[in-house]
This record gives structure tokens, C-alpha cells and sequence, in this order.
């Protein structure tokens, strides 16, 4: 099993409103990707989802998150009222692919693949873009 220990997110937001409810997001993001990339599965047989109950989507509690370092960037270049930029749902694209490829492979073909953006593992391990 793929264990986690620390997790570090940095994110433009353009300029946070609350900075404690966008680091909150960032944390849950998280969380929520690990969960998706490394311990969450939904079970079909022909047609029929088998997995009915929480007790069976094993996603993950506070004691299995890691650390999660959320580090806010605030370019004030956001769209949005007082330059801000959403940040609800980012934080997840990148936590899932990452978790995925780091999964070992016995695990790989029960992680259903969210869409990747060609290299960003390659650049996340040091690699050329």
C-alpha cells in the first residue's frame, strides 16, 4: 500500500479573501484527491455498482491523511471580485494523477485515470516539460 507522509500545495489565488478558508480548501482538495488516487474504488459487475456503503468506499479519515502544507500564492492577477481566483477544486487534478503514479502497479488497474496534461509527471519528477 502507498502511504502518503507529507503533501505540500502551492496555489495562485490571485489575492485570498479568507485565508483560512482557502487554506481549508486546499486541505480538503487534497485529501479528497489522495483518497480518489490511492484508496477509493467502485466495485461493478455487469452493470451493477457493488459498492453500496461508506464502509466499502474506503475513503480516507483524519488519521490517515498525511500533513498536508498548504502554501498560498496571492499574484492579485485573479478574475474574480477583489482579484481573487477559485480555488475550491484545483488542488485535485494534481494530488490524483500524482497519487496514481505513484501507486504500485498491482494497484493500478483498480484507479480509474482522471485526465492527465501530457508531462506533468515527467516535470513533477525533475524531468523536461
Amino acid at each position: 500500500m502507498t502511504r502518503v507522509l507529507r503533501y505540500v500545495a502551492a496555489h495562485d489565488v490571485g489575492q485570498a479573501i479568507n485565508l483560512q478558508s482557502v487554506e481549508g480548501q486546499i486541505e480538503g482538495a487534497v485529501a479528497m484527491g489522495l483518497g480518489f488516487a490511492l484508496s477509493e474504488e467502485l466495485v461493478f459487475e455487469e452493470a451493477q455498482n457493488l459498492t453500496t456503503t461508506f464502509a466499502q468506499y474506503l475513503m480516507p479519515t483524519a488519521v490517515e491523511v498525511p500533513d498536508i502544507e498548504p502554501i498560498v500564492l496571492q499574484s492579485g492577477s485573479g478574475m474574480g471580485p477583489f482579484n481573487a481566483r477559485g480555488i475550491g477544486e484545483p488542488p485535485i487534478g494534481p494530488t490524483s494523477a500524482g497519487g496514481r503514479r505513484r501507486a504500485p502497479r498491482r494497484h493500478r488497474h483498480q484507479i480509474r485515470p482522471p485526465p492527465d496534461v501530457p508531462g506533468a509527471g515527467r516535470a513533477c519528477e525533475g524531468g523536461t516539460r
